[in-house]
């Protein structure tokens, strides 16, 4: 009697990617895999139904394509089970029933190394390896550190660890650089399959704006995290919603005042206030003018977060004989102020190795009385947890001042 096949796989309806991938699947035995829960073995039949596993029910599995990406779903008689994505020979993803429950396909031959990458021995036999969060860079340095702030909050709430791997950042060198000078202790480089990868959507709820920054302080709440070891790529401010906005600042500024400065930093710092500041900065408006490639970000462009240069020429008019201290990533902002007012006391920073320039305006910034910013710039808004200046930003037609100081 031949066997038709059932009817959720059929090749010729699928492109060529998906073919490949679904034969990739049924030439191996798996262990499906999901962390601190358990484990399985399970095969993919050619012709749609999942073999071996540990319970009798039927299964069946298809490869769909969603936008550019093909996905492996499986399925029981009445509902999707789990989605996952190929990795190499290796399929990552997650159970529909929970979100919080990766679940791993891992061919049998090679599951024995996914084990000691995935689990560690204590006294009690095999446990999961739950107590870490790894922080993946994203972006350049305001945006690190951010990411950086936000899981150390979040693992010194949970108990766990935290590390910085750089295996899987996408930042530029320079920032790489800077952030392995801030952070020496914590630096990790892990193989590709030593943990899973926690989506910020899946991490994170917003309260306004997803894709770009918004909230200096708080931006998101993170009330959904995986009971196991998992590493997090992000640009975002967000607490645990179990902690008050009031904990998660003075947290965060607990974070700045452990750093331990880079020596060549604080030289540059004390040398340019000696000279260009009469020796006192905390005299002086720090003020972030960001005018480069936020203009070209399809968000903040198209929602309109940008503080525009008239905008900060009007707020000059309007400080009077105040000192002022100037930082900005557009050289020709510099000269429009310059000429527009000879006569305020105006400074720029002056040109360090240009690998520390970022993070010497940003702390330049922080010495000053309070800080003047660009809407939705890291960069504005972690110079102001350095030290703990309030911040004022331009948002919805009015300049609104953030309580960021808490002495």
């Amino acid at each position: 009697m031949k066997i038709s096949p059932i009817p959720f796989w059929f090749p010729s309806c699928k492109d060529e990617d998906q073919r490949d991938l679904a034969l990739l699947l049924t030439q191996n035995i798996y262990r499906l895999i999901i962390p601190d829960k358990e484990s399985s073995l399970i095969s993919f039949c050619k012709n749609g139904l999942v073999g071996i596993g540990n319970d009798e029910e039927k299964k069946h599995w298809d490869i769909i394509r969603y936008g550019e990406r093909s996905y492996l779903e499986i399925y029981s008689s009445t509902s999707r089970l789990y989605s996952l994505v190929c990795n190499s020979n290796k399929w990552e993803g997650y159970s529909m029933n929970n979100a919080e429950d990766a679940v791993i396909l891992v061919p049998l031959k090679e599951s024995q190394k996914y084990y000691a990458f995935a689990f560690k021995m204590n006294g009690n036999g095999i446990i999961s390896n739950y107590n870490c969060i790894h922080v993946q860079l994203s972006g350049q340095l305001g945006n690190c550190l951010r990411n950086i702030s936000t899981i150390k909050i979040l693992a010194d709430s949970l108990g766990y660890n935290w590390d910085i791997d750089l295996s899987k950042s996408n930042s530029p060198n320079a920032t790489i650089q800077v952030i392995e000078k801030l952070f020496p202790d914590k630096i990790k480089y892990y193989p590709e399959g030593t943990y899973i990868d926690f989506s910020e959507l899946k991490l994170m709820t917003f309260f306004d704006i997803y894709g770009t920054n918004s909230h200096p302080i708080v931006e998101a709440i993170i009330d959904r995290f995986p009971a196991f070891e998992f590493g997090a790529k992000h640009i975002y401010s967000a607490r645990p919603s179990t902690m008050s906005n009031e904990i998660y600042l003075k947290n965060k500024l607990q974070f700045y005042a452990e750093i331990d400065w880079p020596i060549e930093i604080l030289r540059e710092v004390e040398e340019f206030i000696r000279s260009h500041c009469s020796g006192d900065l905390s005299n002086f408006i720090g003020i972030h003018i960001r005018h480069t490639d936020n203009f070209q970000d399809y968000l903040k462009t198209t929602l309109k977060l940008n503080t525009s240069l008239e905008i900060f020429i009007e707020k000059l008019r309007s400080l009077g004989n105040e000192s002022i201290l100037i930082c900005t990533d557009n050289p020709e902002v510099r000269k429009r102020i310059e000429s527009e007012f000879p006569d305020l006391r105006i400074v720029f920073p002056t040109t360090v190795d240009s690998l520390y320039q970022p993070l010497f305006e940003m702390y330049l910034l922080s010495q000053t009385k309070y800080i003047i910013g660009s809407y939705s710039s890291t960069f504005s808004y972690e110079a102001s947890f350095i030290k703990g200046n309030n911040l004022e930003l331009y948002t919805g037609g009015n300049w609104i001042r953030y309580n960021i100081c808490q002495r």
